[in-house]
């Protein structure tokens, strides 16, 4: 059978195309009918196809645009910085964060004098 001819799988494709093109073809010559209804629905067909090709197509631009949404927010959030995220982590009204932030860099301050009077000794 089809077997025997051994030819390549990707060939198959185009086989049967001419294949189903020649009966086409000759279902026309006789003038059946039939054959007349199957090339409209085919036609009918491809339209539809094209249609939903055209709403795929949609889609999926408006998925790559609401993907580079999300890294461009995720971008701004890293430029932010952590200082940024602590805030909407922690959701304190904004004066104990102030006395917090003072009260940080104080102690930083006198951690860093410490160091440094050490390498000075």
């Amino acid at each position: 059978g089809l077997d025997d001819l051994k030819v390549p799988f990707p060939l198959w494709g185009l086989m049967c195309c001419f294949i189903f093109q020649q009966k086409r073809r000759e279902e026309k010559e006789r003038g059946r009918k039939k054959g007349r209804s199957k090339v409209k629905e085919g036609e009918r067909k491809r339209k539809e196809g094209e249609k939903e090709g055209k709403k795929e197509g949609k889609e999926e631009r408006r998925e790559v645009k609401e993907s580079e949404k999300r890294q461009e927010r995720k971008e701004k959030e890293r430029e932010e910085g952590r200082e940024g995220r602590e805030k909407n982590r922690r959701k304190e009204p904004e004066g104990k964060r102030k006395e917090r932030k003072e009260g940080e860099s104080e102690k930083r301050m006198e951690g860093e004098g410490r160091r440094e009077g050490k390498k000075k000794e």
